[in-house]
């Protein structure tokens, strides 16, 4: 709205500015009319004057009277217009220092025009009460035709070409203010353009993205949730049918086998049930940061796994540099934390003597550094590119998995702003995760 506002001020100013010198040049085009006028009426004073002393009868003189009657009022009332500052037209205009310099200082033509005017008079008044004769005996004609010839003449050139200096002056403070609100209403649009439509675009496309991999996910989250729902429920309802038929032929051992089975599909179910459970928690559930002991978390997400088999056999260090409380949002971090540990327990290694997960944390320029150490089975050297993918299965012989245990750390260090990076060891795998933490202060 701002960046708009202001281009939209500068297209008003612009608009405003160029009304303004139209209606300057409108005024600027009459005062330098009616001041070269000036110049012409002068000229025509003069000959008219000369022509009426020359005239051999009443009857021209007449003619040339009426004529130089005319001149002489327009000429005053064009003075007039020139030095009051009202014109005929409606507008006003103010004498520049120059034009008053002119008019009243050491050339002092507003005196020069009153005279001139003033004699012109003086020789119709002659006219009218001595008639042509009168005329021939003064002398007033030939004092109008000198002053006309001897500088007048050039002190109203000099009045039209400040007219017209001042006219161009302001012509071109026009074209300057012009240019620089061109260039103003540009830089504004690049600014607008780097600074709003260009992050705009960015986050449309990212959003764009996002959005076909979330498509992408859902089709495979939709296919992948029917099947593995489906497939122990099938297998469960087969298998109670063997239960039914083997408990009324009184065959024992096989009912009770029917339904270890059904009980172990029934927990595989609740397992993916509970990460499909933590995958829509994640996603709808806005979480805030908070300050918390990093100590602890770890401490409490080594506790939340410690109930699974095989968990004794593994051999747990915990190396934390972190001291005091950092801010970051803790559920999205324990999660992860949960998932990488029960991994290392489903999936370590039987052929080694001592099966260990290490985890180690620090902090490195602002960001929080945790890494996730075993020396278990590791991962398929084809498939390391797929390790965080939804529903990816790497060992379903070794343990049942709903393959969304890394999904899910990949998708929460996402939501931390950082990352979640998978490094091959020569025996074992290692996680590493990355996010910027703050510290926070203990004022206790």
């Amino acid at each position: 709205m701002i960046a708009l506002s202001l281009i939209a001020l500068t297209l008003i100013t612009s608009h405003a500015l160029f009304s303004w010198q139209v209606s300057l040049q409108k005024q600027d085009a009459y005062l330098i009319n009616i001041s070269g006028m000036q110049r012409m009426l002068s000229q025509r004073s003069a000959l008219m004057a000369r022509e009426i002393y020359h005239a051999e009868s009443e009857v021209e003189a007449d003619e040339y009277y009426a004529k130089l009657q005319a001149v002489t009022s327009r000429m005053e009332s064009n003075h007039r217009e020139l030095i009051s500052g009202a014109l005929s037209t409606g507008g006003r205009y103010k004498l520049s220092p120059e034009l008053s310099s002119l008019y009243y200082g050491d050339l002092a033509v507003d005196q020069q025009v009153q005279d001139y005017v003033a004699l012109c008079r003086d020789l119709m008044a002659l006219y009218q009460s001595a008639g042509l004769e009168g005329v021939k005996q003064d002398d007033v004609h030939n004092k109008i035709v000198t002053i006309a010839r001897n500088g007048f003449l050039d002190n109203l050139n000099t009045a039209v070409f400040q007219y017209e200096k001042e006219a161009k002056a302001k012509v071109d403070f026009v074209s300057v203010s012009a240019k620089v609100l061109l260039a103003l209403g540009l830089c504004l649009l690049l600014l607008e353009a780097f600074l709003i439509f260009r992050p705009i675009v960015r986050r449309v496309s990212d959003n764009v993205d996002a959005l076909e991999v979330s498509n992408a996910e859902l089709t495979e989250f939709s296919y992948r949730i029917s099947h593995d729902l489906r497939a122990p429920i099938v297998s469960s309802l087969g298998l109670v049918k063997v239960a039914k038929s083997s408990v009324e032929a009184e065959k024992t051992n096989i009912a009770l086998s029917a339904l270890d089975h059904i009980q172990t599909s029934m927990s595989r179910l609740e397992f993916l049930i509970d990460d499909i459970i933590n995958l829509t928690k994640m996603k709808l559930t806005k979480v805030e940061a908070e300050a918390v002991d990093l100590g602890k978390v770890i401490k409490s997400a080594v506790e939340t796994i410690s109930h699974m088999d095989d968990f004794e056999r593994l051999t747990v260090s915990v190396e934390n540099d972190v001291s005091g409380r950092i801010l970051t949002k803790r559920l999205y971090l324990e999660q992860s934390l949960q998932n990488l540990l029960s991994n290392a327990v489903k999936y370590y290694d039987k052929t080694v003597a001592e099966p260990s997960v290490t985890i180690q944390a620090s902090l490195a320029g602002g960001d929080c550094v945790i890494t996730v150490a075993d020396n278990g089975i590791g991962f398929p050297e084809d498939f390391r590119d797929e390790i965080f993918g939804m529903f990816k299965r790497f060992h379903p012989k070794a343990s049942f998995g709903s393959g969304l245990g890394l999904y899910l750390v990949a998708q929460n260090l996402n939501s931390l702003d950082g990352t979640a990076v998978y490094n091959p060891l020569s025996k074992g795998s290692q996680f590493t995760l990355r996010f910027p933490v703050t510290r926070v202060q203990d004022t206790s």
